[in-house]
């Protein structure tokens, strides 16, 4: 299953994230890097950087996979 985790670069994010790789889930974290950091990404998951209040970057992510 393909989801998308938004603040997956912050602590509770980044768990998250881990976890549903674990659980062998393709993962897309979506993350301004303001207070996460990008090293707190899972490797495998794939990564943008952007924020959540740029609805075109937002609308390109959400729209390039099927969630």
């Amino acid at each position: 299953m393909n989801i998308f985790v938004t603040g997956g670069a912050g602590y509770i994010g980044s768990a998250t994230a881990e976890a549903l790789i674990k659980a062998g889930n393709n993962v897309t974290v979506y993350d301004s890097l303001v207070t996460g950091h990008q090293q707190a990404v899972p490797k495998e998951a794939e990564f943008i950087h952007a924020s959540l209040d740029d609805s075109h970057a937002l609308a390109e992510a959400l729209t390039s996979k099927k969630y």
